[in-house]
């Protein structure tokens, strides 16, 4: 036993033991498994735009029913998510952290995290974050939980993102906001695709507001042009700078973007082939999420995926763009309810869509 004590200390003093420990702390961290739900309540673009005299392409979104919300919309693609991963063993009580990223909820301020634990049964001393007040709030919260598992501070976290915001009455975003929820069980064993790399740009820019539950976009095109446009170029020449990559070496591009017009002239600002961008069925069947925009598109995306494929997906919100390089590892599960995700709806009118989202209430009774 001594002999061997010291043949070893001699392998790692002349480094030939380094290289494979070195590769052991190198390991990607990725995708281990994930879920998703949309609601089921759905309202027609024309409807809404019929209600303001506008013509506007066809198209729907989903949006929270009156007993729906931010949080429980984050519940449900959770277990979703555990569903997936049940044959791993993997279970909320391995969950050493989670990430949320979630819209406001009305009458709500704080807690969020604490109920959608407690409601999916992850351990008391499991780290709580939770995270918002951005359109890129989606991609911190993957960049936190990648963090936490390099560190080797949890094994496995779950990155939670749910959308659920209220467009301003009559405004540019009202036809074209969604609703939605996405989470990713992120580790570094029996992954679905590892992320291989990410890079993020910020700069000053204030593009949306929340005032009183209700999103408002300070001058839209300004934010189209200098801000999704601007920032979603910069993190993919990051993202690419010092490499032998290219963006048409990666098989499919997700851009976040809060119509189809916009998603395709980014798609050509950073030299994307039409055939490469993905996300234009979820823009006209759900809606732009915000925050969840790019991981509900991943989430319709990953079925389709082969090992060795290689994705770019790109955030952006308040300033703030993130990009990530994925490379697909397995295959996925089946389509995972998609098909009921977005067949399985009921179609609201204007009036009922105000009165679910709380911008319209009927008097009180004098007494």
């Amino acid at each position: 036993m001594k002999c061997f004590a010291i043949l070893l200390g001699q392998l790692f003093i002349k480094g030939i033991l380094r290289i494979g420990v070195d590769m052991l702390l190198k390991q990607n961290v990725g995708i281990v498994g994930y879920g998703a739900y949309v609601p089921k309540t759905r309202i027609k673009r024309q409807d809404i735009g019929s209600s303001w005299g506008l013509s506007l392409p066809p198209g729907e979104r989903a949006v929270c029913s009156y007993d729906e919300d931010s949080i429980t919309m984050a519940v449900e693609a959770s277990l979703d998510a555990f569903q997936a991963v049940d044959k791993y063993g993997i279970t909320p009580g391995n969950m050493g952290g989670i990430f949320s990223a979630c819209s406001p909820v009305k009458s709500m301020d704080g807690l969020l995290n604490v109920i959608l634990a407690k409601t999916i049964g992850t351990p008391s001393n499991a780290h709580l974050f939770d995270l918002g007040h951005s359109h890129n709030a989606g991609a911190s919260s993957w960049l936190a939980s990648i963090d936490a598992i390099n560190s080797s501070r949890v094994n496995y976290a779950l990155a939670v993102i749910s959308s659920g915001e209220t467009a301003a009455p009559g405004s540019e975003l009202e036809p074209y906001i969604g609703a939605g929820a996405t989470a990713f069980i992120i580790g570094k064993e029996s992954t679905l695709a590892t992320i291989e790399k990410t890079y993020s740009h910020a700069g000053f820019l204030i593009d949306y507001i929340t005032n009183g539950n209700v999103i408002r976009a300070y001058h839209q095109n300004f934010v189209e042009d200098q801000g999704y446009a601007a920032f979603v170029s910069e993190s993919v020449t990051g993202l690419l700078d010092g490499t032998n990559k290219s963006v048409a070496d990666f098989g499919h591009v997700i851009i976040q973007a809060p119509n189809e017009r916009v998603l395709g002239r980014i798609g050509k600002r950073i030299g994307c082939k039409e055939n490469q961008i993905s996300g234009q069925n979820i823009l006209q069947s759900i809606g732009y999420l915000g925050m969840d925009s790019v991981f509900m598109s991943l989430a319709r995306l990953l079925p389709s995926l082969s090992p060795e494929e290689d994705v770019l997906m790109v955030s952006y919100g308040s300033g703030v763009s993130t990009a990530f390089h994925l490379k697909i590892t397995s295959k996925a599960r089946e389509e995972q309810k998609w098909d009921n995700l977005v067949k399985d709806k009921k179609y609201i009118d204007y009036p009922t869509y105000l009165r679910y989202q709380g911008l319209i209430e009927k008097e009180k009774e004098l007494r």
